[in-house]
């Protein structure tokens, strides 16, 4: 999978339902609470979602 930006959503609730419009047929969606910790010392936390196929392979995230 290739690098990508990746949106860190503050709610759950918000992560659920961007990633419920944004599935096509045949993908899941998969809500992970995540922690980024930057160069500068500072730290994001948040909601990430990952698209997988049926599979479970991670396909892209939001």
């Amino acid at each position: 999978m290739a690098p990508q930006d990746i949106t860190m959503f503050v709610n759950r609730d918000r992560a659920e339902r961007i990633a419920r419009q944004s599935i096509k047929s045949a993908e899941r969606f998969h809500i992970q609470h995540g922690v980024v910790r930057w160069a500068d010392g500072t730290v994001d936390r948040g909601y990430r979602v990952a698209i997988n196929d049926l599979e479970g392979k991670t396909l892209r995230y939001l």
